[in-house]
């Protein structure tokens, strides 16, 4: 993103700057404290880079490490995950943040991989 320096003050944004997520919560790697916080925050950089290859083992462990820890949220991963898989990364981030909203089992002992 460029600002001109002009009175108008208008800013333009690079086009090789990739494509900016629509989701309204932008989450910081400093937020990432739980496992459905990681993926979240996986897809976000997903999104931001456009480059799901880069970043599909990260991803398929997380998802496993959920499945396997809240079977509950399956419903909404798996729909995350055919999200993911078509490229509509916006609805996916949707589909995860309402599972970060209602996760009530955070371990006490998560080391996120982003650090």
């Amino acid at each position: 993103m460029t600002h001109d320096r002009t009175p108008t003050a208008r800013l333009d944004i690079a086009d090789k700057a990739g494509p900016m997520p629509r989701t309204p919560t932008y989450l910081a790697v400093s937020e990432v404290s739980t496992p459905i916080r990681e993926l979240y925050f996986c897809v976000q950089r997903i999104a931001l880079e456009d480059d799901l290859r880069k970043y599909m083992a990260t991803y398929f462990r997380l998802l496993e490490t959920l499945l396997a820890r809240s079977p509950r949220m399956r419903g909404g991963l798996v729909s995350a995950s055919l999200h993911v898989l078509a490229g509509d990364y916006d609805a996916a981030l949707i589909d995860i943040g309402s599972l970060v909203v209602a996760d009530d089992e955070v371990p006490t002992t998560w080391s996120p991989s982003w650090q």
